[in-house]
């Protein structure tokens, strides 16, 4: 609807400027039979998108929307909107008994079936992508029974594995609907995406982090601090954020300017969304390192948040830091701190630090994913202990004890690898720091044991003896 409406406003000025006559009938057929395209597994989504998009301007005949609810799962073990990574039109073999699912279509009076959904080259693409993740349990196409769901999974692998696509099925499915939006992005397009806060500085999210840095120039990070809400949508408990890339036309980095906004609450409809979007068009927010203070982000006289401002090139290898804190002085504290600096509000740079990555005195553990590969977890006594699980009414000091152990495996889980024992347990330690923190929940960040342990959730940390520089 966001896209729907900003045709028609650039429309209104550009003929208003020309001196025509608006004719807002004839486009908004045009919008809705003609340039704008959407796709989902679900046709209540699909049915709901066309009611609304055919009541903003309910006497306007529409013979046919580019609305398509595309089939997932069945006897073909269709993958949705993903098969677009196989070519720009989801393609359907015939069946004579109509027993194969098909894409659909909404036209003017139902839904019609087809053999194929095409997709165009885009200019615009705004995606809310499924964000479930492969890493403990394989819980990709989760919907779906599991004789469905493995051999989906496997096909998913595959297509993923072609050296053009750029994802990782670890950060999960949104990643590769990343990937897919690049394919079918025009030069010069746009991307829009409400993505998990962990593709900012995530590990299994680099791949799409890397394909944005080579191909895109970011132009707004869009952080939730809402303490009541951390996401924007509705089905998730998920920290997320919104990012909005400009596709380069060229090879040559793009000098752009990014525009990062930290919201202190979340608007909570239409209206105050609208309004904070007008306010950052029209405003040139200060620069994180040379200006000072902040854009505040007001709907009447409600602050909503703060943004900042920075060049791309200097935040291309470092998405987190700007959507780290609510207060704009913290932001400039932490960028400071990176850099061996000690940057006290008002006063500026107070000292200079000598600061080393803790690559350079510390080795973490092994991934909880690995863990599971070597390990079964058990309540009966063995020489593994473990932190099993992060619950925040039970982690909340600092001295803990382990609560779980570990058995090793004899054979190798279905469709994964078998662990070594002697690959994983040497990573054993009794410090250990947290792999995926919820700040809104969690009492602690790190954890002392009374012995060495492994973990699913939290990183063991080796300390070296001698610190390398």
């Amino acid at each position: 609807m966001a896209a729907a409406d900003t045709v028609i406003d650039n429309y209104i000025a550009a003929s208003a400027s020309r001196g025509q006559v608006v004719e807002l009938a004839s486009v908004h057929q045009q919008i809705a039979e003609s340039i704008l395209y959407g796709y989902d597994v679900l046709p209540s989504a699909i049915h709901l998108t066309a009611s609304t998009l055919a009541m903003r301007s309910p006497d306007v005949p529409v013979r046919k929307m580019n609305l398509f609810s595309l089939p997932l799962g069945g006897p073909e073990r269709k993958l949705g909107s993903i098969e677009f990574l196989r070519g720009q039109a989801t393609q359907m073999p015939l069946d004579l008994f109509g027993a194969l699912p098909k894409p659909q279509q909404v036209t003017g009076q139902a839904m019609e079936e087809l053999t194929s959904a095409p997709l165009p080259n885009l200019d615009l693409c705004v995606m809310n992508p499924p964000f479930v993740r492969s890493v403990i349990g394989n819980l990709l196409f989760g919907s779906l029974p599991e004789a469905e769901r493995k051999p989906m999974q496997k096909d998913l692998k595959k297509l993923v594995k072609q050296p053009e696509i750029r994802a990782n099925i670890t950060a999960g499915l949104g990643s590769v609907f990343v990937a897919i939006g690049d394919k079918y992005l025009k030069p010069g397009g746009r991307i829009a995406l409400v993505l998990p806060k962990a593709v900012l500085s995530g590990v299994s999210w680099r791949e799409t982090r890397e394909l944005i840095n080579e191909k895109y120039a970011v132009e707004f990070i869009i952080a939730s601090q809402d303490p009541e809400r951390w996401n924007f949508s509705e089905s998730t408990d998920l920290s997320e954020v919104m990012l909005i890339a400009k596709k380069r036309a060229t090879d040559t980095p793009a000098q752009a300017r990014v525009t990062i906004v930290n919201l202190w609450r979340n608007p909570q409809n239409t209206l105050e969304a609208l309004a904070i979007a007008n306010m950052l068009n029209q405003s040139d927010p200060p620069d994180i390192v040379t200006g000072q203070g902040a854009l505040e982000i007001k709907v009447g006289e409600a602050k909503f948040g703060e943004a900042t401002s920075s060049s791309w090139n200097e935040l291309r290898d470092d998405w987190m830091l700007p959507a780290t804190f609510a207060q704009s002085d913290l932001v400039r504290v932490g960028y400071h701190l990176a850099r061996g600096d000690i940057w006290l509000p008002g006063h500026g740079i107070q000292a200079n630090v000598p600061l080393c990555s803790m690559i350079h005195f510390a080795s973490a553990g092994p991934d909880g994913r690995d863990i599971h590969d070597g390990f079964e977890v058990t309540d009966s006594f063995t020489a593994y202990p473990a932190l099993w699980g992060h619950k925040s009414e039970e982690v909340r000091t600092l001295e803990h004890e382990p609560n779980k152990y570990l058995s090793p495996l004899t054979e190798p889980k279905e469709g994964r690898p078998l662990r070594k024992l002697t690959d994983l347990w040497p990573k054993s330690s009794r410090l250990l720091i947290g792999a995926r923190i919820w700040l809104k929940t969690q009492n602690v960040l790190a954890v002392r044991l009374s012995h060495p342990v492994l973990s699913n959730v939290w990183w063991p940390l080796k300390i070296e003896t001698r610190v390398s520089r």
